[in-house]
């Protein structure tokens, strides 16, 4: 019988924010709430497509999935083309900082994109 080892990524250092979680953790989970916080601000629902319609590239899933992918490119874009991998501990609490200011960028366009003025 053999036996199969479980190959994990190495683990690298990082700083702890002040909640105690590392950086691009509280980045990743703090994506979620700031998407709904946009849908709820343009007043779409979770499971429509009509981001996906707005011709901006976010591919053809749910609102949920589109406003994601946008965010996560303005954050790729926030770091000059960085994945969230690849991110330092200071990029990634940089992001943090100015997840709320890149949501209303996202948000900005989307209701361009689908013809509203507020």
């Amino acid at each position: 019988m053999t036996q199969h080892r479980l190959r994990f990524p190495p683990q690298f250092p990082y700083r702890r924010s002040a909640a105690g979680k590392p950086p691009v953790t509280g980045l990743t989970g703090r994506t979620g709430p700031v998407v709904n916080r946009v849908l709820t601000d343009l007043r779409l629902s979770r499971p429509g497509r009509e981001v996906a319609r707005a011709g901006l590239g976010a591919g053809g899933g749910s609102n949920m999935e589109a406003v994601t992918i946008l965010l996560n490119r303005e954050v790729r874009d926030f770091n000059r083309g960085k994945d969230r991998e690849d991110l330092t501990v200071e990029e990634a609490e940089a992001a943090f900082a100015n997840l709320d200011q890149l949501a209303d960028t996202v948000r900005d366009r989307i209701s361009t994109a689908l013809g509203r003025t507020s």
